[in-house]
């Protein structure tokens, strides 16, 4: 049965730890506002000691609502966030300086960051972008986490599953922090620490010249893989990772990486390529399931997730230099067990 008004946000509660759920007999707690207005976060703004809750509008506009019992909502702010849409996530992290700062987020992976005084968000910084692979969407964090950390998860859309009972996954969880301070602020994002927890095998290459005609494939059979490594650009055009028969590929010149693989959902736009970090090396880290790849790069500066379905291949991870030589400073490779096992 349709709700007498769509797009109405509602309250449940729990006293089982989210056993099972009541609903809220004064339901809706907020009304409809227009359009689609729909997918809130709640977050805990302490300083002002209220719920504070972003809600999608339409179009490339938010809104943020505050409430001291769950129950009654007050507007606070109407915001934009240009190129993106839905999805909203709202939260606090500490910058290099110490200082607090509030980041706003959006489905496509744009964010902002700047000041939250329990009223008003002011930006800091332009509209930025996190999620540069083809295939994160609707990116959101977990509240309350019981060490400190801020941790998110991806919706990773797009991907093919042939003959499986599901079609999507979600992606590897991912630790948040603040490089910089103050406008010069910006999102790293790394793979959280119980994903070495699946680590058995290891192996290990120390530094030797990918040359063309002269690649070099780390000896393992592995499907699923951690792998860090540095690469020095040397006079090559590009650097080509075969992974699993698909190419992703560090095209020097141009500054981009790019992925041959897979293909991206009708939600996902603008994301061709993700921006190389400056500099003549290049520190990578891989984490590779049997049909996606998620890249980090510079220690998060900039990430990617991407799906695919794999290729032909003889070795799972093979590295190849195009027009020219790099160097690899080392390769460090570990074979990970399933979590299902």
């Amino acid at each position: 049965m349709d709700p007498p008004r769509q797009f109405t946000q509602c309250l449940a509660w729990s006293a089982d730890n989210g056993m099972t759920l009541t609903k809220y007999e004064g339901n809706p707690v907020l009304g409809w506002i227009e359009g689609d207005n729909r997918d809130p976060k709640i977050s805990w703004h302490a300083a002002s000691r209220q719920w504070i809750m972003p809600l999608f509008l339409a179009d490339d506009r938010f809104t943020l609502y505050g409430s001291k019992d769950l129950k009654s909502w007050t507007h606070r702010q109407d915001l934009r966030l240009e190129g993106d849409r839905e999805c909203p996530d709202f939260f606090p992290l500490v910058d290099e300086s110490g200082e607090e700062r509030w980041v706003f987020w959006g489905a496509n992976g744009l964010y902002r960051i700047g000041r939250f005084d329990g009223t008003t968000f002011t930006p800091e910084t332009p509209v930025l972008t996190c999620e540069n692979g083809r295939n994160g969407y609707a990116a959101q964090t977990w509240s309350n986490v019981p060490d400190g950390r801020c941790i998110q998860i991806s919706w990773m859309a797009g991907g093919l599953f042939p003959e499986m009972p599901f079609n999507h996954q979600m992606s590897i969880p991912v630790t948040l922090e603040l490089a910089g301070s103050g406008e010069a602020a910006r999102l790293r994002r790394w793979p959280v620490r119980e994903v070495e927890s699946l680590r058995e095998r290891k192996v290990r290459i120390e530094q030797v010249t990918i040359a063309p005609g002269s690649p070099v494939a780390p000896k393992t059979d592995a499907k699923l893989m951690d792998v860090s490594f540095t690469v020095r650009r040397g006079d090559g055009r590009a650097l080509n990772v075969n992974i699993r028969g698909q190419a992703l590929t560090f095209a020097w010149d141009e500054k981009e990486m790019r992925f041959a693989g897979g293909q991206a959902p009708g939600m996902v736009k603008g994301r061709a390529f993700a921006p190389l970090p400056e500099g003549e090396s290049l520190d990578v880290r891989l984490l590779i399931d049997r049909t996606s790849v998620e890249v980090f790069l510079n220690g998060g500066d900039v990430s990617a997730s991407y799906c695919f379905l794999p290729g032909a291949y003889e070795r799972p991870l093979v590295l190849q230099s195009w027009q020219g030589n790099s160097t690899l400073e080392r390769l460090e490779l570990f074979e990970l067990s399933s979590i299902w096992q």
